[in-house]
């Protein structure tokens, strides 16, 4: 999205972050301030959409995914079962968010994060940034709270 590797004679694949929150203003938040970021960005207001993405041929698979946990449709958990079960899709890293810690135990898994809600830019991309394999982002999104 970004013409920050130009030159480099080195293509390197986008960093892509789907990003499933059912709460329109908090995804439009975190969808910007990774934008801002240099991430290419994919989005599911539910369980059931984001499945749609991670299993559409015309959409590419995100380097990562930051999933709320209670999502009306398909809950959190229920999404995170079905990647778990799926070859493909269990090597995606997963960062979880939620407002309640009840959830925080399932960042013990292998390729899964924690974000407690609620958190600011900063703290959102370096949490991705971890899970993408990259540095952390400098970026004036760093500072915008999500």
């Amino acid at each position: 999205m970004s013409g920050h590797e130009r030159g480099s004679g080195v293509r390197r694949r986008p960093r892509v972050v789907l990003v499933v929150e059912d709460d329109d203003g908090c995804r439009d938040e975190v969808c910007g301030a990774l934008q801002n970021a240099g991430y290419a960005v994919l989005e599911a207001a539910d369980g059931e959409q984001a499945l749609r993405v991670l299993l559409s041929e015309q959409i590419p698979d995100p380097t990562v995914i930051l999933l709320d946990m209670w999502l009306p449709r398909m809950t959190g958990q229920e999404l995170m079962r079905v990647l778990r079960d799926d070859r493909r899709l269990s090597r995606i890293p997963v960062v979880l968010t939620s407002a309640s810690e009840e959830f925080e135990d399932y960042a013990a898994a292998k390729n899964v994060g924690w974000l407690p809600k609620p958190f600011d830019g900063e703290t959102l991309l370096t949490e991705v940034s971890k899970r993408c394999g990259a540095e952390t982002p400098s970026s004036p999104a760093a500072s915008s709270e999500g």
